[in-house]
């Protein structure tokens, strides 16, 4: 009898518990930085690093022409998407990674056991983009802080500018 009379006593209560709920924040990135150059004579691996705070699951790369006026990758009709790009946390929120740039059209680069999401580069200036997910929700669009510009000079692709991603 007494477990009978107390089951709509505990039913009530956790109906007036009501409902949590877990709202996904966007990670925060900040610093973006790319190489100087990219080679016009050869691929390139163009290498890059970022600040994040908070949670980074997915990140996505954009490359469009290097133009001040550009308030988001989307406004440049010729801007690359690499989409999903792997990353490499150094730890304190130090963020590397790299992508491959194609001067040649051939949708492939030149490097021995190196297997990257390529892009064709023309030989001007373009301008990096990354936007960050914590799951479904994005940050916003984070314009790199400087421009990479097309170089013939042997040095063009310097190994690892920001730290070996693979250590």
């Amino acid at each position: 009898m007494k477990k009978a009379f107390l089951l709509p006593i505990v039913g009530a209560l956790l109906a007036s518990c009501g409902v949590v709920e877990v709202k996904l924040v966007p990670p925060v990135i900040s610093n973006l930085q790319s190489q100087a150059t990219f080679c016009t004579n050869r691929d390139t691996l163009i290498d890059f690093r970022f600040n994040k705070s908070g949670l980074l699951t997915r990140l996505e790369v954009y490359v469009t022409k290097d133009d001040p006026n550009l308030k988001t990758p989307t406004d440049d009709p010729e801007a690359k998407y690499l989409g999903d790009v792997q990353f490499f946390d150094l730890g304190n929120n130090n963020i590397v990674s790299y992508i491959a740039a194609d001067t040649d059209g051939d949708g492939q680069i030149q490097r021995l056991g190196v297997e990257a999401q390529t892009i064709v580069v023309t030989p001007v200036a373009h301008r990096l983009w990354v936007r960050g997910f914590n799951g479904t929700e994005g940050s916003a669009f984070v314009r790199a802080d400087n421009a990479i510009t097309p170089s013939s000079d042997p040095h063009c692709d310097p190994i690892f500018p920001y730290g070996d991603p693979n250590r």
